[in-house]
């Protein structure tokens, strides 16, 4: 089960750590929190391409294993 967290722009997750967004539209996407220095604000870019999200009502920490743990490349056995 994923644990989503309302997003609350005032109280913010960790900049520049990846996250699931949910959008008001039910979309659901890999993003990124950045921050703006310019316009003093938060945004989220969608990860894999330059593209803003908007509308985000929830998140989730990304906390996946990592995929070299207890596997060896050499053997291809765990």
């Amino acid at each position: 089960m994923i644990n989503w967290k309302i997003y609350n722009q005032n109280n913010p997750p960790e900049v520049g750590k990846a996250f699931l967004v949910h959008r008001i539209d039910g979309s659901v996407f890999s993003a990124i929190l950045l921050f703006d220095v310019k316009h003093a604000q938060l945004y989220w870019e969608q990860k894999d391409s330059i593209t803003l999200i908007n509308n985000v009502t929830h998140y989730a920490e990304l906390n996946l294993p990592d995929p070299t743990e207890g596997f060896d490349w050499f053997t291809g056995e765990e």
